[in-house]
């Protein structure tokens, strides 16, 4: 399409303003992205007063990915409409898309109501479907359960739905309901491989209580898809070991990460590579000279950074700090990541590898960096002293992490290295960690890792408390104390009752959370002590000790 088809004849205003505005839509719809905006300007020149004008610009700032130019042109529909739901849902999107949930937050509870109206009024799925997924995104699982309800109100045969609300309900602990939804997801989409992941993760299944044949089913007529099927042989490993069947659950675990690791593009070198290239470029120079150039320290850091490598209990550590009254567990993170991103972008061009990347992101200024994170972090709703930042592999900034925030407090949660590499190898991951699926490949990771907090151990000493996950779970209260100690809070109580902290848990370790202390994952890879052998060696030929 050409500009030419800009021109109109004259019409009465409002014919006029129906063909502006369906032009418009076309060329959004059929992506001319530079008519489609000139588009809109004039209509939105020609019709400053039509709210509907404004949400069309919006519509094509959504389309473009642009929050910012998003935000201008609803909220000046919002100016002329300020109770209409459907504008009022598109704010919030692009709030959540510019990383500002707290006001997406504001903006979803304090017009609940009139969102409400709104999704009733579609008289459809979408309707409480669209407002349950920014209600989730804000963690306002509660309402966005209830949301899903209402939309099966309309779709009762929606397993998508069933789904949903099964996840969520699992967030917050209610994994009696979570089950009975995700049977209701499999019964309706029964090539749903995900539901099955995670209908058999919510529990400890039994012989008398299981999902064996099914699982054994849905692998016969499942679709060739690498995924799912991956999805159908950790489900049916984790049933297996649960029912103590070992040497079967090892077969269908490593099926099962066969299929996910040979469709992924991935080479553990490049990886291995980086962290070696953080621990020499981070050393004992770095830390003297980043200092002798801060003039200003970035004050008050309420963050408390768990982290190490995944499957470790970072998430049991986190339950028992978020318990305590003064501190909000504000997820995973991954908001340092991204502000030294940005700050390492300055000095780069194009698209840069990792070893500039890392090499970049060394030459930041700290306290500019540090200021970057509590500014962009206080878009999120903490309304305590401190809060918990639990992205596991923050570990890989911790240098830069303790230069730019010098008061934050930072915690690295160890476990045995052959039961965590063996935790991380038997679980699938939606994102992220694509070492986990072969066991060499894995082996070489944790080498590279370990010898990376080694070095931070090293050179920022008593700035990092190590805990121990075996040492937790053997001594809870003592542990406990010391981990508040650490952070600078007084001994609650209520941190040894951590499973009975109602906040939501989103992490691989949703379900276990809920059960309180338990000790039988210790040790648990002896169960597979012959398969593992050579992950065993590997690790003790680089000096690890495995006993």
């Amino acid at each position: 399409m050409n500009d030419q088809s800009l021109a109109l004849p004259l019409q009465e205003p409002l014919a006029r303003f129906e063909a502006m505005k369906n032009q418009a839509l076309t060329h959004i719809a059929h992506h001319d992205t530079e008519i489609a905006i000139r588009s809109c300007q004039r209509l939105n020149k020609a019709h400053p007063n039509n709210p509907e004008s404004w949400y069309i610009s919006s519509s094509l700032a959504l389309k473009m990915k642009d929050p910012t130019n998003g935000i201008a042109a609803i909220k000046r529909a919002l100016a002329l409409a300020p109770d209409n739901g459907e504008f009022l849902l598109r704010y919030s999107h692009f709030l959540i898309l510019s990383g500002d949930k707290k006001q997406a937050r504001k903006v979803l509870l304090t017009n609940i109501d009139v969102l409400q109206q709104h999704a009733q009024s579609q008289q459809s799925v979408n309707g409480y479907g669209e407002l349950a997924l920014q209600l989730n995104a804000v963690a306002e699982y509660q309402m966005a359960a209830k949301c899903y309800q209402n939309a099966l109100l309309f779709s009762p045969n929606n397993g998508e739905l069933y789904f949903n609300l099964a996840s969520v309900q699992r967030y917050l602990g209610l994994l009696s309901e979570a089950e009975a939804n995700f049977d209701l997801a499999i019964k309706y989409n029964p090539n749903d491989a995900e539901a099955y992941l995670q209908r058999s993760s919510l529990k400890k299944q039994t012989r008398e209580n299981n999902h064996l044949e099914s699982l054994r089913q849905a692998i016969k007529t499942t679709s060739n898809h690498p995924i799912a099927r991956a999805q159908l042989h950790y489900a049916l490993a984790k049933e297996l070991e649960d029912l103590k069947d070992y040497q079967v659950s090892f077969e269908q675990l490593k099926l099962g990460a066969h299929c996910r690791r040979r469709h992924m593009n991935y080479r553990v070198e490049q990886d291995v590579e980086a962290l070696n290239l953080i621990r020499t470029t981070y050393d004992k120079h770095w830390f003297e000279q980043t200092k002798a150039n801060s003039k200003e320290q970035t004050q008050g850091a309420p963050a408390i950074f768990i982290l190490g490598l995944p499957r470790t209990g970072s998430t049991l550590v986190e339950r028992i700090v978020s318990s305590h009254s003064q501190v909000t567990n504000a997820g995973e993170l991954n908001d340092f990541a991204v502000c030294m991103m940005e700050h390492a972008q300055q000095h780069l061009r194009g698209e840069p590898s990792k070893a500039q990347m890392i090499q970049a992101a060394s030459q930041v200024n700290a306290n500019q960096l540090g200021k970057s994170y509590l500014k962009r972090v206080s878009n999120l709703e903490i309304n305590t002293e401190k809060f918990v930042d639990k992205l596991p592999l923050n570990s890989l900034y911790l240098g830069l992490i303790g230069t730019a925030l010098p008061s934050a407090k930072l915690i690295h949660v160890k476990r045995h290295p052959m039961d965590t590499c063996y935790a991380i190898y038997k679980q699938i991951f939606t994102q992220g960690y694509p070492f986990s699926y072969d066991l060499e490949e894995l082996g070489r990771y944790y080498i590279a890792h370990h010898r990376l907090m080694e070095h931070w151990l090293d050179t920022m000493g008593s700035r990092i408390l190590q805990v121990n996950y075996e040492q937790v779970v053997a001594d809870l209260e003592t542990q406990a104390r010391r981990l508040l100690a650490h952070c600078g809070l007084a001994f609650e109580s209520q941190c040894l009752q951590f499973n009975h902290n109602k906040s939501a848990s989103t992490t691989a370790s949703a379900s276990q959370v809920r059960q309180g202390i338990y000790n039988t994952s210790v040790q648990r890879w002896r169960c597979y002590e012959v398969q593992l052998q050579p992950l065993k060696k590997q690790l003790e030929a680089a000096g690890i000790d495995c006993s």
